[in-house]
């Protein structure tokens, strides 16, 4: 019998969550609600689930057309070379900067003669039925907690529905899921509306680049940033070395772009600044921004933020003032030792100007622009 649990009314909501995973591991099929719309899910490592998302696509879609109905659903990011084998740089980069959200990636399926074999072999021959369609497959994090929460507990991804496959209409509400898809699922999880009430956005990514090939909540516009380079600079406070270094990265780059600083954006480029203790919204101080002023950048408008693992996630490079801002930064992330390292090239500190006068905020001035224009000197452009 077909259950339907309103997951705000609930007493302890991780019961909600043990009934969904008791299913999914049984075989059955449950409905959890998504940032875009409500999502049909199976577990993938249970042939029966494949069979009853079979029958679902049979019933609702002229046609029944199996392949490329469904994505697969991951915990993070950092599961997605367990079923594709090696990234390149931009799948790392897209995987990192849109999950978890409303973005599906597609990739070609795995090279069968690689040496590291992909976990999708561990799959049924109907469940990858289901994923594989023209020799790709998608995949995608969903945003919401209790589809996070149910995945935790499970060792394997989900399969999942689409949520507009075949021409179906995007399932936003329970009654939705009930007008639509009967008694097919064994538990339906009721969150209220959903968040956007679109789809995601079909993304697919090759060696040579990527193109949307469904619209859906994240625009082409938003991608596009989102596939930029991203450069961080970090110091402790975010109040005077690293902004200067953003600054400064920042007129160089746009110097070598022959573009306004306003346009990094569009040509392919991010640049931020934080602080490995700073305080949210504090102004530059007043020494940094008098000695980055007669090289024509404005810094009265900066305000510090903090290291985030957000921020850190989505940074390509990132350039620390000193060694110890370095080990700092590598004992609690200790994943990031190539995209991290000393701004000097040589090995060298920037040293914290606070309290030293005019004299020390010049010196630090000098050192952060020769290591600042060496870094944008050795950027190599591709076509803008």
């Amino acid at each position: 019998m077909q259950q339907i649990l309103n997951i705000r009314n609930s007493d302890d909501p991780r019961d909600i969550i043990h009934l969904a995973v008791q299913a999914l591991v049984d075989g059955e099929l449950v409905v959890f609600p998504s940032e875009t719309g409500y999502l049909l899910t199976g577990y993938s490592l249970q042939p029966e689930a494949a069979d009853r998302l079979k029958n679902v696509i049979e019933d609702t879609t002229p046609g029944g057309k199996y392949q490329g109905s469904c994505f697969l659903a991951l915990k993070t990011g950092t599961e997605l070379s367990d079923y594709t084998g090696s990234l390149d740089t931009l799948e790392r980069k897209l995987s990192r900067r849109c999950w978890p959200g409303p973005v599906c990636l597609t990739f070609p399926l795995p090279d069968k003669s690689s040496s590291a074999p992909s976990l999708l072999s561990s799959f049924s021959k109907p469940a990858r039925e289901l994923l594989e369609n023209e020799n790709r497959l998608q995949y995608r994090v969903p945003a919401h907690d209790s589809i996070q929460d149910a995945m935790k507990l499970l060792p394997a991804p989900l399969i999942t529905l689409r949520e507009c496959w075949g021409g179906a209409e995007l399932l936003t509400t329970v009654e939705d899921v009930q007008e639509f898809l009967g008694n097919h699922p064994a538990l339906i999880i009721d969150d209220g509306p959903s968040r956007y009430g679109q789809c995601a956005t079909v993304v697919e990514v090759t060696r040579s680049g990527w193109e949307v090939k469904e619209k859906g909540v994240v625009s082409a516009a938003t991608l596009r940033r989102l596939a930029s380079e991203m450069y961080l600079f970090v110091c402790t406070g975010n109040t005077c070395r690293s902004p200067m270094a953003e600054v400064l990265f920042r007129k160089f780059l746009s110097d070598k772009l022959n573009c306004q600083e306003d346009e990094l954006f569009d040509r392919g480029f991010m640049v931020e600044s934080a602080g490995l203790s700073a305080m949210p919204g504090m102004r530059a101080s007043a020494e940094a921004v008098n000695v980055v002023a007669p090289m024509g950048v404005d810094l009265s408008v900066h305000q510090s933020q903090p290291l985030t693992n957000r921020l850190i996630d989505q940074a390509d490079h990132i350039f620390v003032m000193t060694r110890g801002h370095l080990e700092s930064l590598l004992s609690v992330r200790p994943d990031i030792y190539d995209r991290a390292c000393l701004l000097s090239p040589e090995g060298d500190d920037v040293s914290d100007p606070i309290g030293g006068g005019r004299v020390h905020y010049e010196e630090c001035k000098t050192q952060i622009e020769q290591y600042v224009r060496e870094l944008v000197d050795n950027i190599q452009l591709t076509d803008q």
